[in-house]
């Protein structure tokens, strides 16, 4: 049967004089780079240029066409940007993506041709992860800064966007610790702070925190220099010498001959330790439409969970702080005045003296309205959503209004002669509303974009909140919210202003929703016209556009602009960093961008990339791109429903078989390695990169290594427990020595010092250490220092959090830490150079002086536990249970932790795989095969039986799949489908409980579910416990609950061995699992509780009993003309006695005889059918058996001895522009199967008909431009396909001309007897492109064309006693090229 195929760019129909050959390509990934990730794509195509086509193009072939820079078809139409394809075959979704425009053929003939390719949306999401404007018209690659990171509520509402910028300092460190690790209380107003007691709760912590790691020796820090705090070292050391005494309660002391790091002193530096950021954040990132383009990505729960700490535990680890930015910020705040200048400028004016020596300003904007309409409500909303159904079902609605607008907003900082020398981010405030609106960027940016500076998109989603003086934005729902400036690099600037568009724009979509791709728009307006109260409508009725705004409820008024605070700023380059302002920008402007991330993490776990063009998203306007799944290999393969492809394969043309996949001896998946200390001497020890993986593939004729991971976004650290002369003593400066100096103030007002000594024989050692070991830390970190001890690069390694540290053995000062920054003193005493802090007490001494200010002051907090970032999970027994590694390492660099099998990536995720791929009896076979009537959307995901061994797809090559030929298609065998899953991603918590030899087929929060089939079995569990803890079963009892709901409850005792309820450690139960005898899948749960409360359950789904199945070798029989007889054998499992019952659709009883045979579980069917004088016919073979539940369908096709006839009359049809109201069409056909595709034009419509005729009606053409349209009628019964065509040609309205604005009267013009007199009259044209006028008598008018009028002039004087009569012709051609006339009469008077 012919296939209707459609393909729509940008929204427009693509005119194909012939029926196109598509040709798409699909592949999964190389057979030889398992990781690799690849798009659908199709061949070139070549498009005519048809006038439909040429204006879809926007007439791109003409030479001396401008470009309109937009991102849409027509006159927008820009080849350097992703334009949108839809591809429809038969009425549904086939592919969609994105186009591109290769070359144009200008023939000689004059004809126009395009050649175009066609790109799956896989693209387009990594396009839009990796590019700051997702439409090509900017090259600037995104970075993590550039996301908005979004806090979603339950629902997966918008709640709140994180504002990851932060000062850093030691509050920061304690809130950001104290939060990941859950202790101590949380408050949530700065004002309520009271730390040690509590910590102040943000969200950022649970984005961004900061991990402990050796980082070596810092750079630009005074690490052999340490200010000695006297507040409870007053009977320790000596504090008054010969005159000489402290500074302010601190002197300076130095270290003999050596330099100390970060653990050594116990004093962790605020800005010392380096940030990190989560893995799971920065997915849900890629998720925000916002940020991916509009698109869906789904993420397949049985990988993206809570239980999996690959995906809930993993973090980023960045660049150190000082390595982005240096510190030593002045800020001074600032009295401003926001005047406003222009339509889109307003400036911020202060002293111009002071605003030069700045290098930065902060800059907080209030934004408020004052309405003019009354109005009650609460709330005002940027943007309303209508729609309207007309009672009918969703997939019905008839239309949907959006009306969008926004206020954008960016400050820009001039220099003295007024060029630009800084700007900030642009600031784009909405209402993300209950129906999901998106921010409108790419309609708005024309009425935004001038001279100004680019910056990045900050998006605000918020509403105008009423109180006392009016209504104000806010973002939150409880205060009003300011919007903050800053520039994004740091100048002198002179002059500052703010900029600010509020951009409107109506977006209409009509009919039906789901066969309707996208929405026309008004025309884009400048300024705002009014807020809604509120901001979504569903309504059963189909209002026009006015109607369904005021449902509304629109509210008229004026925006506000006023200035919350401001403050100047000077950058200090040689100073201390403590306090120094962190944004967003400053620690997550990565070189990766997050398309390269997110690649990776699916590379790294073997997961795939999948969309299915024909899917729904679940919010159209949310997600108007489509949906995209990210799976693990368990759930993109369909490992149950196998395909038999025997009878597809086409063996008349030639197989080529690969006999080895294999190119390479070794296969590695190899991630670069930091430079540390312990990844040098690894590689020294062994010749490998410490956690790579290498493997031999067998292949023997080259010694090469193919690389699975090439640029790869992540990196691979190495987490070490030191040990260290200095974990042995404290405190630790002491140890070889030490001494410090005392101060007085000499005559010339600077100080003067004095040093006191400290030798060794003096220090009283305190040992450290942990679990008895001597000089070893307390525990594991990420080691970021080479073997001198100097810091190296640490950013892009992947680490889980594993918790909190345990707190060991101290006494006194032994075993804390310490949480400090920079002191002011480090200015005075140490020539501004930061340098280690050495303190007995959190708080600085009593009559301590800070400005003026006297009194202790917190210098310090002091924590017994830290964070614990590592690159390893372990169990109670030490062994390893995950890793961050891809491969096994021979050793670990921690004391009592031991490597261990499956703990690796590769192990969990490809190990099974990689050796399947690389077996021996391994294959690649390149053959063609028939795909007709299979599922696209399915062909690439299903295993295939043929030649007795079973395969997977790994490429279809230029499937035509709008015919019937064979395909080339590349086959990998496979040798166990069970290889294509992966390990359990459990994590490790106080209690497990699994089931090792079943296959996990979900995993979310502490429960398991696995799969068993029907038959009585035993199956094994394992408890699992740190640290030997304590389980229990919850109850003496467990539930069985069926697919309908119905609940039973069993002892545990009957069912389970050993039969103990509870117990401590690791334990394996047996569980007897009876047969399910009924026809309902069921599940048994089992709950565990451990010591501490936590639940952790396990779900075992039992298949139903086997039910009684059928099965036909063919479910199609084709006869010839003289009829026969036509074997079918089958399959009926299971059946016992039960015998099949049999029906004949469309009268085949008469022409068709059927006969059973049955034999144990076979039956044969021998179908006889008789000679055919007529046309070719068809009828369905039904066969069911109403106890067993069977039932099979066998489709009956027979020839014809004649051929179907069709012919169209009228086969055309001229309308005039009024159209016609009713319009009869014979269809002349011998039989009755003909059929008919939707008129190409929506001003046709089918009122319906009979077996030899439709009515159509053609409506009014209210355009000046002619059109056509075109109804098609097609027979086709197997053998032969005939169609034809109705064209409807309409005329466009006809042009119009007219002198003076009265029909009825004659138009005249009375002139003058002098020469130039002077005259005019209206004229009225209508769809009319020119004009030409004709004076007569010749030479005696001149005519001026004003557009609206027309003049005339007197070329000569009347000199005579009469009246001279003459006439000017319009001669007009409109738009259709018809020529339509008027005349008008002259008059000149004669000379009195």
């Amino acid at each position: 049967m012919k296939q209707d195929i459609r393909l729509y760019i940008g929204e427009q129909e693509v005119e194909f004089k012939a029926d196109p050959k598509i040709l798409f390509n699909y592949k999964i990934s190389d057979s030889t780079k398992p990781t690799a990730i690849k798009n659908s794509f199709s061949k070139s195509i070549t498009i005519d240029g048809t006038p439909r086509n040429n204006d879809i193009f926007g007439n791109i072939w003409n030479l001396e066409r401008a470009q309109f820079y937009g991102n849409d078809v027509g006159v927008g139409f820009n080849p350097q940007v992703k334009t949108p394809f839809t591809l429809y075959v038969n009425g549904s979704i086939y592919e969609s993506g994105y186009c591109k425009l290769e070359s144009i053929n200008k023939k000689k003939d004059g004809g126009i041709q395009y050649q175009i390719n066609l790109f799956g949306g896989l693209g387009e999401l990594f396009y839009a992860l990796t590019y700051v404007d997702a439409d090509g018209e900017n090259d600037t690659k995104k970075t993590l800064a550039d996301l908005q990171y979004d806090l979603l509520g339950d629902d997966g509402s918008l709640t709140e966007t994180i504002d990851l910028d932060f000062t850093i300092n030691k509050e920061t460190i304690f809130d950001a610790w104290s939060q990941i690790c859950y202790s101590p209380d949380a408050v949530y107003d700065e004002a309520e702070a009271d730390r040690p007691n509590n910590y102040v709760f943000n969200w950022k912590w649970d984005y961004v925190n900061f991990m402990p790691a050796y980082e070596g020796i810092p750079e630009d820090f005074d690490s052999s220099k340490v200010l000695m705090n006297k507040k409870g070292n007053e009977n320790i050391f000596t504090w008054s010498k010969d005159g000489y005494t402290d500074a302010n309660g601190f002197a300076l002391g130095e270290l003999k001959d050596q330099e100390m790091t970060v653990q050594e002193t116990r004093d962790y530096r605020s800005y010392l330790q380096r940030p990190v950021f989560r893995m799971k954040g920065i997915i849900e990132a890629c998720q925000n439409p916002i940020n991916n383009g509009g698109w869906e990505l789904k993420l397949d729960k049985s990988f993206f969970n809570h239980n999996n700490p690959y995906y809930e535990d993993t973090w980023l680890t960045l660049n150190m702080l000082r390595s982005n930015i240096e510190g030593g910020e002045t800020e001074t705040e600032t009295e401003v005045t926001l005047t406003k200048r222009d339509s889109k400028y307003y400036d911020i004016t202060t002293d111009s003296e002071i605003l030069g020596d700045y290098t930065n300003i902060n800059y907080t904007l209030g934004i408020g309205f004052n309405n003019t309409t009354s109005t009650t409500a609460d709330a005002l909303y940027l943007n309303y959503q209508y729609d309207g159904s007309g009672g009918f079902a969703w997939s019905e609605v008839c239309k949907r209004y959006i009306f969008h607008s926004a206020i954008i907003v960016q400050m820009v900082g001039y220099d003295a002669i007024g060029s630009v020398v800084g700007y900030s981010d642009i600031h784009y405030l909405y209402s993300a509303t209950a129906a999901g609106i998106l921010p409108n960027w790419d309609k708005f940016k024309s009425k935004w974009n001038d001279n100004t500076p680019n910056g990045s998109i900050i998006y605000h989603s918020g509403y105008f909140m009423k109180d006392s003086a009016g209504y104000v934005w806010t973002e939150g729902g409880r205060n009003a919210t300011g919007i903050n400036f800053r520039f994004n690099s740091d100048n002198k600037f002179s002059r500052v202003a703010l900029k600010i568009v509020n951009p409107y724009v109506e977006q209409i979509k009509e009919n039906n929703f789901l066969s309707w791709g996208g929405f026309n728009y008004n025309g884009v307006y400048v300024n705002q016209p009014y807020l809604f109260a509120t901001p979504y409508v569903d309504s059963s009725s189909k209002d026009d556009v006015d109607e369904a705004k005021a449902k509304g409820n629109p509210v008229r008024g004026s925006f506000t602009y006023d200035t919350v605070n401001a403050s100047l700023t000077i950058k200090d380059y040689e100073g201390l960093f403590s306090g120094t302002k962190i944004r967003k920008k400053d620690y997550l402007s990565t070189e990766k961008t997050p398309c390269d991330y997110l690649t990776s993490y699916a590379k790294m776990f073997g997961l795939y990339f999948w969309s299915d063009p024909g899917e729904i998203s679940s919010d159209e306007v949310k997600y108007p791109k489509g949906v995209i799944h990210l799976l693990t290999r368990d759930s993109f393969y369909d490992r149950v429903n196998i395909v038999d492809l025997e009878e597809r394969i086409d063996r008349n043309k030639d197989i080529k078989i690969t006999p080895s996949v294999a190119t390479t001896k070794w296969i590695e998946f190899g991630i670069e390695q930091v430079e540390s200390e312990a990844a040098a001497d690894y590689q020294k020890t062994y010749g490998q990169v410490y956690g790579n993986k290498r493997a031999n593939t067998g292949f023997n004729f080259n010694s090469d290594t193919e690389q699975l991971l090439p640029e790869f976004a992540f990196r691979s650290g190495i987490e070490v427990l030191e040990t260290n002369k200095f974990f042995s003593f404290t405190p630790g400066y002491l140890f070889n020595g030490f001494s410090y100096n005392l101060y007085k103030v000499g005559t010339d007002g600077e100080y003067e010092t004095t040093e006191v000594e400290i030798p060794v024989s003096s220090i009283i050692n305190i040992p450290l250490g942990k679990n008895g070991w001597s000089k070893t830390d307390s525990f594991p970190k990420l080691q970021f220092h080479s073997a001198d001890n100097e810091s190296v690069d640490g950013e892009d390694v992947l680490v889980f959090f594993e918790g909190t540290s345990y707190p060991y053995e101290y006494i006194g000062e032994v075993g804390k830490y310490y949480v400090t920054d920079d002191l002011a003193e480090m200015q005075a005493l140490n020539d501004g150079n930061p340098c280690w802090i050495y303190s007995i007490n959190d708080f600085t001494i009593d009559n301590y002086n800070s400005n003026g200010v006297v009194g202790p002051k917190r210098i310090r907090y002091t924590l017994q536990t830290l964070p614990v970032f590592r690159r390893t999970l372990t169990g109670t027994n030490g062994y390893l249970i995950h890793t961050l590694d891809m491969g096994k390492t021979n050793m670990t660099f921690v004391r009592d932790t031991f490597v261990s099998n499956d703990s690796s990536v590769y192990d969990k995720c490809w190990k099974r795989y990689i050796n399947d791929m690389y077996d021996i009896d391994s294959r690649i076979l390149s053959c063609y095969v028939r795909l007709d009537g299979m599922s696209r959307n399915d062909i690439m995901r299903k295993f295939y039986w043929f030649d007795n061994s079973l395969w997977r797809v790994n490429s279809i090559k230029d499937w035509d799949f709008s015919g019937y030929e064979t395909v080339k298609m590349d086959f990998v065998k496979v040798q166990d489908v069970e290889n294509f899953t992966i390990n359990s991603f459990t994590r490790n918590p106080n209690i497990s409980f699994t089931f090792p030899a079943l296959k996990l087929e979900f995993s979310e929060y502490n429960d398991n579910y696995y799969r068993i089939s029907s038959e009585a079995q035993d199956i094994v569990g394992l408890i699992y416990t740190q640290n030997a803890g304590y389980w229990v079963f919850e109850n003496d009892m467990f539930r069985l609950t069926y697919a309908d709901g119905t609940e039973e409850w069993y002892d545990y005792i009957d069912y389970m061995t050993p039969p103990t309820l509870s117990g401590q450690g690791d334990t394996y139960k047996t569980f007897s699992i009876p047969a399910n005898t009924s026809a309902m899948e069921r599940t048994w749960q089992f709950q565990m509780l451990s010591g501490d409360d936590e639940y952790f359950n396990c779900f075992i789904i039992q298949e139903p009993a086997i039910v009684k199945t059928l099965s036909l070798n063919t479910y199609n029989v084709n006869a010839t003309v003289d009829g026969g007889s036509y074997p079918i054998s089958g399959v009926y499992k299971n059946r016992e006695n039960d015998t099949l019952s049999y029906t004949l659709s469309n009268g085949g009883s008469s022409w068709v005889t059927v006969n059973l045979v049955y034999s144990e579980d076979n039956v044969g069917i021998m179908i006889g059918v008789a000679p055919n004088s007529g046309l070719a016919r068809q009828t369905e073979l039904e066969l069911y058996n109403n106890t067993s539940g069977v039932y099979a369908k066998v489709t009956i096709k027979q020839n014809g001895a004649i051929a179907p006839t069709l012919s169209v009359e009228p086969s055309t049809i001229d309308a005039l522009a009024e159209g016609i109201a009713s319009q009869d069409i014979s269809i002349i056909s011998n039989t009755d199967n003909w059929y008919y595709n939707q008129p190409t034009a929506t001003w046709i419509t089918i009122n319906g008909g009979d077996a030899e005729s439709i009515n159509i009606t053609i409506k009014p053409n209210t355009t000046p431009y002619n059109r056509t349209g075109t109804i098609t009628f097609m027979v086709d019964d197997g053998e032969t396909y005939i169609s034809k065509s109705l064209t409807v040609n309409q005329v466009g309205l006809v042009g119009k001309v007219q002198f003076g604005t009265n029909s009825l009267i004659i138009p005249t013009i009375t002139l003058d007897a002098e020469e130039g007199a002077r005259g005019s009259i209206f004229i009225n044209r209508q769809n009319i492109v020119s004009t030409t006028f004709i004076g007569s008598p010749t030479n005696k008018w001149t005519v001026y064309d004003n557009g609206d009028t027309i003049g005339v002039v007197a070329r000569t004087a009347n000199t005579g006693t009469t009246t001279i009569r003459g006439t000017i012709q319009a001669v007009c051609t409109d738009t259709n090229g018809n020529t339509v006339t008027a005349n008008l009469y002259v008059i000149q008077n004669p000379n009195s």
